[in-house]
């Protein structure tokens, strides 16, 4: 199945190549990726993919206070160090949370969100 037509914006620390090869490999739009200092709203964006390794504890918590107030679907990828913060903001919510995942589990969560 391909999602062409879905763009889905990246915000991570570094390269994210994790996250592109799972955008390719769904065939949907990457935009970005956008450091997480610099993210304010998600634009065009049908989909906010966050990248939270390399995140350092205060970061984070400020990308996942940002990405509460979002109107699309957001999924994070986070270490297992870091499940405790990403829990506190949002667990509650839609977002589809993956700690350490493979490729396979970052396409299947792109495309079920």
């Amino acid at each position: 199945m391909v999602f062409d037509q879905r763009s889905i914006l990246v915000v991570a620390a570094g390269y994210a190549g994790e996250a592109r090869a799972a955008i390719e490999g769904m065939g949907a739009r990457l935009i970005g990726p956008v450091a997480p200092e610099a993210f304010a709203e998600t634009g065009a964006a049908d989909l906010l993919l966050i990248e939270a390794a390399g995140l350092g504890d205060d970061a984070l918590a400020a990308m996942l206070e940002r990405a509460t107030r979002v109107s699309v679907p957001v999924v994070v990828a986070f270490t297992p160090d870091q499940l405790d913060l990403v829990a506190a903001y949002l667990l509650t919510g839609a977002a589809q949370l993956l700690c350490a995942p493979t490729l396979a589990e970052r396409i299947t969560a792109l495309a079920l969100a």
